[in-house]
């Protein structure tokens, strides 16, 4: 008994030894496990550090040798005479991802596209560098503007070390570091529809992204009656807000001032759609345009270096993301076409004109209701219905709390005033109705017991106010994006587009335009005045010299003709020659023993004016000075007097040109001096600007000037809104 007990304890004693023994080996195991997973952890993060403190300057390093092997490759490859070997198998993995996209068919067809780009700043930079990213190989630049400092806000791929470099060029090296296989051809030229197909040849599609309208229109023109596939880009300067950018046709732009006057311009042309383009329906809010001066217009042809007739670099600010989105939207497009899958459901802003046009229906047909008879058109178009809505209104009715109309409806404010985009409210139709109801008598004639401020309270009538006045910004942008410097007799069509007309007791009005004003002086012209081909070659000369477009017109000139001829001028002076299209047309004028005498401040325009005075075959009688016409005028002696002055220079110094005017001519003589209404600026107490200061400064010595009788006459014609001053010397 007591031997088995004995047995049985050694037993269990042996068991718990070797369970102890095994429990011991285990855990000996498991912490070397752990001392040598720990070691291992401690050096990979002890070399993680080290290869931190050392990555940039490895990183420099690496850096370093690749651009210097880059340099080698480079220079063997010129040497050699030869490109790098960049074969198909390399071409086709940097452009996986749009192989993926567009499939062989379709990248087959992007890379066997040709493109020409003309205008290669902000936009048309970026559609050139995407259009080659996305698989262009062929591609053609033209541009003959050079890389500035301001230029790097918006520019593609200028840098600091570009400045002073033509654009193109500039282009040209980036495309051919993104591409090795791509093949650019830059040209540092002017695009002119003289010699246009030149630049254009083999062109699949061509890319308008041209800052000067006239250019800009007859590039566009030139394409489609040449059967050439053309995208345009339409204004993107003075903009902010990318969910206003859309691309549509250009018969579907709705509120972008560029874009209407390039579709008038077309339109007049026989152009009334089919060209796709880019803009923005945005209307700038506090943005201002930079202040031009007028030594700016005296140092050359202005015109070819701004974003508008007559606009220098830097004129129009821009924001520079906003050149970029034009350009990606084109560069999308076109690639899109060339790869025949086009977006099929494009989602622009001409979705909304429906609801413009139903707008302007009902407005049109509450302005006839009102007027008792039928009115063909109103004083606002579509365009300004959708300014009204959507950027003054902000798509809500002007009543508290501005809730978005379910049946939205525009309604003149005041009764007693014309209509218009700054006396135009948006308001919910069973407001509009309450509106006309206790503004209008039933005769159509407005109501002497309420008005709109004591209709709708005074806090409505705030918010109208300050509708009105952003109203009034908008009108002035326009006008000075549009035509900043004006014209002989001219301007633009502005906004308002009104002329008053009294009938049956009731003033009401009709719609006019600049096509309208155009198209008459067309149709005068052709009884009254012969063509002449030395005066079109004139024009002709003009415009390819790159002098502005603000000669008098046909109608102007030959009004000038006929004052020399009726007051028996024979001694006559102008200030301001430009290219001598008015001065040929006042030399026609005076009697053969009779003299022209025309004072220019810029060399290059004398030259040209004396080429064209030759042309006509007036060189005998007209006599070109050059230089500041200040001095000009004092070196003239009064002992010979002049017998007619046409003042036709820079606005700021009217006053001096009219008072030595008045020293020089006769008794009896005429003083006419030139764009004095300046689309009605001058007369506008919130507008100021140099030019207008100018007119204002000579209309009040003339007020109290003793000697000299004066009135002023205001024109419409087919270069816009304006008029003149005729004086006469008592």
């Amino acid at each position: 008994m007591t031997l088995n007990l004995s047995h049985r304890t050694q037993l269990v004693a042996t068991a718990v030894a070797a369970s102890l023994a095994t429990a011991g080996l285990v855990h000996a195991y498991n912490t070397h496990i752990r001392r040598t997973r720990r070691k291992e952890l401690d050096d990979e993060v002890r070399r993680s550090i080290s290869a931190l403190d050392s990555m940039q300057i490895d990183r420099e390093d690496v850096e370093s040798q690749a651009f210097r092997s880059q340099l080698n490759l480079q220079s063997t490859s010129r040497a050699n005479g030869s490109s790098l070997d960049y074969d198909e198998d390399l071409i086709r993995e940097q452009l996986a991802r749009n192989y993926a996209f567009f499939g062989d068919e379709g990248m087959a067809k992007i890379r066997k596209g040709r493109v020409v780009v003309v205008g290669c700043g902000g936009v048309g930079s970026w559609a050139a560098v995407m259009l080659v990213r996305s698989g262009i190989s062929n591609i053609r630049l033209v541009d003959f503007d050079y890389v500035t400092l301001s230029s790097l806000n918006r520019h593609a791929t200028a840098t600091l070390v570009d400045v002073g470099t033509p654009k193109v060029k500039c282009i040209e090296k980036t495309l051919k570091q993104i591409a090795k296989w791509v093949e650019v051809d830059s040209r540092i030229e002017i695009w002119r529809k003289e010699e246009g197909g030149r630049l254009l040849e083999d062109a699949d599609w061509v890319i308008d992204a041209i800052d000067n309208i006239q250019t800009k229109v007859d590039l566009l023109k030139y394409c489609y009656d040449n059967k050439i596939k053309v995208f345009s880009s339409m204004g993107s300067g003075a903009k902010c807000d990318p969910t206003r950018i859309q691309i549509s046709d250009i018969s579907h732009t709705v509120y972008d001032p560029l874009a209407r006057s390039v579709r008038r311009r077309l339109r007049l042309l026989g152009v009334d759609s089919g060209i796709p383009v880019v803009y923005s329906t945005e209307v700038p809010g506090d943005v201002k345009l930079l202040p031009l001066p007028e030594e700016e217009f005296q140092k050359g042809p202005v015109k070819e270096l701004g974003v508008f007739d007559d606009f220098r670099v830097r004129i129009l600010p821009v924001l520079g993301p906003l050149p970029s989105i034009f350009g990606l939207n084109i560069a999308t497009y076109v690639l899109c076409e060339l790869a025949e899958k086009p977006i099929g459901n494009p989602l622009p802003i001409k979705n909304r004109k429906k609801l413009y046009e139903r707008m302007y229906r009902d407005l049109l047909k509450r302005e006839c209701k009102i007027a008792g008879h039928q009115i063909n058109k109103l004083p606002i178009d579509e365009d300004d219905v959708a300014l009204i809505f959507e950027d003054l209104h902000r798509g809500r009715s002007v009543v508290p709390p501005y809730d978005i109309p379910s049946r939205p409806t525009l309604v003149r404010w005041d009764p007693t005033r014309p209509l218009s985009i700054e006396n135009c409210v948006v308001f919910e139709l069973n407001d509009a109705d309450k509106h006309v109801n206790a503004l209008w008598n039933p005769d159509g004639s407005a109501s002497t017991t309420t008005t709109p401020a004591e209709l709708w309270g005074p806090e409505i009538r705030e918010v109208v106010d300050r509708r009105a006045a952003e109203a009034r910004r908008v009108r002035d942008w326009v006008m000075r994006l549009i035509h900043p410097r004006g014209s002989v007799f001219g301007g633009i069509c502005m906004i308002y587009k009104l002329l008053p007309k009294t009938m049956a007791g009731r003033q009401t009005y009709f719609h006019t335009s600049l096509e309208e004003w155009t198209r008459s002086d067309e149709y005068h012209n052709s009884f009254l005045i012969p063509k002449d081909d030395i005066l079109d070659a004139v024009v002709k000369n003009n415009h390819e010299q790159g002098l502005p477009d603000i000669a008098v017109t046909v109608a102007q000139g030959k009004f000038l003709n006929l004052l020399v001829k009726t007051t028996g001028a024979k001694r006559v002076l102008e200030i301001g020659t430009l290219g001598g299209y008015s001065t040929i047309w006042i030399g026609r004028g005076v009697p053969s023993d009779g003299s022209v005498t025309t004072l220019e401040l810029n060399p290059q325009h004398a030259k040209v004016a004396t080429d064209n005075i030759k042309l006509a075959g007036l060189a005998d009688k007209i006599s070109v000075v050059v230089g500041p016409a200040v001095e000009s005028l004092a070196k003239l002696d009064a002992k010979e007097p002049f017998d007619f002055v046409f003042i036709d220079a820079d606005k700021p110094s009217n006053l001096i040109y009219f008072t030595e005017a008045k020293r020089l001519v006769r008794p009896g003589g005429v003083i006419i001096v030139d764009n004095v209404v300046r689309y009605g600026r001058v007369a506008d107490p919130e507008y100021s600007d140099n030019n207008v200061e100018g007119v204002r400064r000579l209309l009040h010595a003339l007020k109290d000037d003793q000697d000299v009788e004066a009135t002023t006459i205001g024109t419409v014609s087919e270069k816009g809104y304006d008029g003149f001053i005729y004086a006469i010397r008592k």
